[in-house]
């Protein structure tokens, strides 16, 4: 039983976290919809495999895709579930944080605090994603950095300078839009439909943004062409340079735009430590390195990519007192207070 959790809730999985013991469970983040009669039969990872076994009766739906305010009922399913998973039925923390990208408005706030409070949570609180993740890097907040959350469906910047949130943006550009513009290629190039989760395992295996010195890796895929017949096609890295240009022009043209933002006097403290890169499309590769080389700001990955936002959030749990003003429900500010930050 935990009487505090973290919840990374992400648009395509969900990381729970504590502060005692780290990560605690991982899910896909759907669900799992019957094709003829529109009912939810299952959620997460057991959505995903029921939809393997029997692919033409069911619809897999990622219900955060379009935010928590269009699909609240499936988000307070899910949140349910994943509870019941790490905490059984008998028992409810006290105590919850969630993630929320940068953009989230104060409407979806709300209603994200109330679906915790609908699942029987006493305090629900919300914390940006790239501040989260930038204090599971242990850095000093009281220095400057960027950090950059390339999450499924956005990428969540921020700068943070001596303690203080001086430029946040959401961009509607991330894993989804990656795996999108491999599946728009293929039909282009070769002539044949692929949905998002084959497109996804080709990013895994051979996504490249940068050339190296290692020789050229393909992938074979089945696809099944529009008369019926099947047919194995090769796509190789260096293909993804092409495939991948768009969506990486556009979270590049955002990260320049980040840098445009600081503030004069943090420039050089901002430049001498970096760019710090996380989630899960932060591990497409050489990500770190066409953002170094076209901005001039080293970049790096997190050790720990996918769970840098649970585990930092786990992280200010610890800092964050056990009784905070009711009309405080981002927490965001008030944390970097705690940690030496100048402004709440």
């Amino acid at each position: 039983m935990y009487n505090e959790l973290c919840i990374d809730l992400g648009s395509s999985s969900v990381i729970i976290s504590t502060p005692e013991r780290g990560i605690i469970e991982r899910q896909s983040c759907v669900t799992l919809i019957d094709r003829y009669s529109g009912k939810v039969v299952a959620y997460g990872d057991e959505a995903v495999k029921k939809h393997a076994e029997s692919p033409a009766d069911y619809i897999l739906d990622r219900p955060l895709r379009d935010g928590i305010a269009k699909n609240i009922d499936r988000v307070q399913a899910l949140i349910s579930m994943f509870l019941s998973s790490v905490c059984g039925n008998e028992f409810v923390p006290d105590r919850v944080l969630f993630s929320v990208p940068c953009d989230i408005e104060p409407m979806e706030e709300s209603a994200l605090v109330e679906v915790a409070a609908q699942c029987g949570i006493r305090d629900a609180y919300v914390m940006y994603s790239p501040l989260a993740a930038l204090l599971a890097s242990e850095m000093d907040v009281v220095n400057s950095y960027i950090s950059v959350d390339v999450g499924a469906s956005k990428t969540n910047i921020m700068i943070i300078c001596h303690g203080n949130i001086v430029y946040s943006e959401s961009v509607d550009c991330g894993g989804n839009k990656f795996d999108s513009a491999i599946a728009e290629y293929v039909f282009d190039k070769h002539g044949v439909r692929i949905s998002a989760f084959t497109a996804e395992n080709i990013k895994k295996k051979i996504g490249t943004l940068w050339g190296d010195d290692s020789s050229n890796r393909t992938v074979d895929v089945k696809t099944r062409r529009p008369d019926g017949s099947f047919s194995t096609i090769r796509i190789s890295s260096e293909e993804m340079f092409v495939a991948l240009e768009e969506p990486t022009a556009v979270l590049i043209e955002a990260v320049c735009t980040a840098i445009s933002n600081i503030p004069t006097q943090y420039v050089n403290d901002v430049f001498s430590h970096g760019i710090l890169l996380c989630g899960g499309g932060a591990l497409l590769g050489g990500l770190s390195k066409i953002i170094a080389g076209i901005t001039g700001v080293d970049a790096y990955v997190f050790p720990n990519s996918s769970d840098a936002v649970a585990l930092g959030m786990s992280e200010a749990l610890k800092v964050l007192p056990k009784k905070i003003t009711q009309s405080i429900k981002n927490i965001s500010r008030f944390c970097l207070k705690s940690l030496g930050g100048y402004n709440i």
